[in-house]
């Protein structure tokens, strides 16, 4: 790839505090690197003020996607199918592995088809408390054991190639996180060549929109997904 072209997109959720600051840093980044660049940002059901300050942004290479239905997987999915580039990223919009890790991704994707930023790589450097990091390793146990997945932490950022996975959306009907999980197994169930790359998560932000609740749900979801894919052709 000559030129570096990619997708950049963000779910947003009642984020006014940090959604103007995060897309400067993206520009300044993007600019930086070379990076031709569109940022979408895929705002669902925020009750703050993020829609205003988000219709108040003028820049060329931004993109925003108002959605009436809440939920992380649903604002990805939309994300993804709102995307114009070849190369598409997705994290969080607060930028939890930093700019840097967009330029890690793409300096792989060229010899596969699907980067995952994993926090559960060897070479990761990850600081989260006991109770998220015992929580985060049974997920990663059940996704392996019942799902068969071979990707360590499919949760952390990603960057694939459009055209061979926008056609596996079809598959990956969750409307929260799981829908990230769901994104990885399909990509490996279909052939798609996976890599997990290293990873910088320190000390993430309070008010993390992740709950243990919302590991137990995760937990009920892959139980699901399995009987699922047992009638999947």
């Amino acid at each position: 790839m000559t030129k570096k072209v990619i997708s950049l997109v963000f779910p947003v959720h009642n984020e006014s505090a940090i959604i103007e600051d995060s897309v400067n840093r993206l520009l300044n980044y993007c600019k930086k690197q070379g990076i031709k660049s569109e940022i979408i940002i895929a705002e669902n059901g925020s009750s703050d003020n993020t829609k205003e300050i988000l219709k108040q942004l003028k820049q060329p290479e931004l993109k925003a996607i108002f959605l009436k239905k809440r939920g992380l997987g649903n604002a990805y999915r939309a994300g993804i199918k709102a995307a114009t580039y070849p190369v598409v990223y997705f994290s969080g919009v607060d930028l939890p592995f930093g700019c840097k890790d967009i330029m890690n991704c793409y300096r792989k994707i060229e010899e596969c088809d699907f980067i995952v930023g994993s926090k559960a790589h060897s070479k990761s450097k990850v600081e989260v408390s006991f109770k998220r990091r015992i929580s985060s390793s049974f997920l990663r146990l059940l996704l392996r054991v019942f799902l068969g997945l071979k990707t360590r932490d499919p949760q952390g950022s990603a960057m694939f190639k459009r055209e061979k996975v926008i056609k596996l959306l079809r598959f990956c009907d969750s409307d929260d996180a799981f829908f990230q999980s769901q994104l990885v197994l399909q990509s490996e169930r279909h052939g798609l060549k996976v890599v997990e790359i290293p990873v910088k998560y320190i000390s993430p932000r309070k008010g993390s929109k992740m709950r243990i609740k919302d590991g137990l749900r995760m937990a009920r979801q892959i139980m699901a997904e399995r009987k699922k894919l047992r009638n999947q052709k």
